[in-house]
């Protein structure tokens, strides 16, 4: 997990050429004999394992899945970051019976461990993968419905940025995203690249000052894209930062890793008004935090965690019917992080332990009355990771 080894955190697991560039693959359609309306009931258990991947052992269907889903017309679609064909990571779908198919197995050429969630635009899946593509850096790809798979962009290492990790966001056509590393200060960038695969550098960001290293994506609010850094700002703890579609930046908030948090990893949402997000670290305990921010700067903790309800909170979160549910990577009865709900007042509950080796890191999506979600770890025996399900 990435973002666990730019702040210094180690998990210990115990049995736990050019690429000629392909014409535009056709439309995305979701083949109707996965979308029957038997598939895309809600399951009647209130939490479960929809589908455990291979893992070292069988790695043809992909492992350890680092995304968060997306839903199109009923039907799970992801990637896996290892695994497949030639080990460089997948995308897959999953039917909510938990039926799996791979679209596209990774060979390096055109990109290398996927790690970031998919969009759907016009039809057609647009992704990043975090290392690969021309020039080793990562790049960014477009994949169809029968897994035709065509390179949009290939990073350079330079001034384009490199290490794309973070989903992409379709503004007007063009997508949106983040680099962790690269950039004129090597710290990261801001970008928008056409679907044509012309890209573009809105912004390089200055360590020091305004924050490096966003993995989190972005979200389009009022004609700026706000996100998060990982680290930097003025006290190193992280920052939020808007950036408009000219090229525009603007620091919002700097994390002083205390009582507000720090180190932001996951996806702000807009809620009311309002973003909400979550801090790896500081808070009360040090453990991490949910927080609220407004556009003018003004943040506020609306809950800190102990440990016992879960540390180290690197998902964004979902807002279902007025609440927000997230995990937490680490903490909770077992040790291996939580499922949770708050309200926006801040009173949390545990809906679900993750054990053996689960690590949920990244965020849910509802579908159909149903909170689906990919843990990097656990499942059957060979820990290859999982696709979970839980009612909310």
């Amino acid at each position: 997990m990435r973002a666990l080894m730019s702040i210094g955190i180690t998990i210990v697991l115990v049995g736990c050429s050019d690429i000629a560039v392909l014409a535009a693959p056709p439309t995305f359609r979701v083949p109707q004999r996965t979308v029957l309306p038997s598939m895309r009931q809600p399951r009647a258990a209130s939490s479960g394992v929809l589908y455990s991947f291979g893992g070292k052992v069988d790695k043809s269907d992909g492992y350890n899945p680092n995304a968060a889903l997306i839903d199109v017309n009923g039907v799970l679609y992801g990637t896996t970051t290892y695994g497949g064909t030639y080990g460089d990571g997948t995308v897959f779908s999953l039917t909510t019976t938990g039926s799996e198919r791979v679209l596209h197995s990774f060979d390096g050429a055109d990109g290398a461990q996927p790690d970031a969630a998919l969009v759907d635009v016009g039809g057609i899946l647009y992704g990043t993968t975090w290392v690969g593509g021309k020039y080793g850096h990562g790049t960014v790809f477009a994949l169809s419905a029968s897994g035709t798979e065509r390179v949009v962009y290939s990073f350079g290492g330079g001034a384009d940025g490199a290490s794309p990790s973070s989903p992409l966001s379709d503004v007007d056509g063009v997508l949106y995203g983040t680099t962790a590393y690269g950039g004129t200060h090597n710290n990261g960038t801001v970008f928008g690249v056409t679907t044509a695969g012309k890209e573009r550098v809105l912004h390089s960001f200055s360590f020091n000052t305004e924050g490096g290293n966003s993995y989190g994506g972005l979200v389009y609010v009022n004609g700026a894209l706000y996100g998060t850094t990982s680290g930097g700002g003025k006290y190193n703890s992280g920052t939020v930062f808007a950036v408009t579609t000219g090229g525009t930046e603007s620091t919002v908030y700097i994390f002083r890793n205390g009582a507000d948090g720090a180190y932001p990893y996951g996806r702000l949402i807009y809620v009311n008004g309002v973003f909400y997000g979550t801090t790896v670290g500081g808070g009360g305990s040090g453990a991490g935090t949910v927080f609220t921010l407004t556009a003018g700067g003004a943040e506020r903790v609306i809950h800190s965690f102990s440990g016992g309800d879960g540390s180290a909170p690197y998902a964004g979160l979902t807002a279902v019917n007025g609440d927000l549910y997230g995990t937490a990577v680490f903490g909770g009865k077992y040790g291996d992080g939580t499922l949770f709900v708050i309200d926006t007042a801040g009173v949390d509950h545990v809906l679900r332990n993750f054990r053996t080796c689960q690590n949920a890191g990244n965020s849910m999506i509802e579908v159909n009355g149903v909170l689906y979600g990919a843990s990097l770890w656990g499942g059957n025996d060979h820990l290859g990771g999982t696709v979970y399900f839980q009612t909310p």
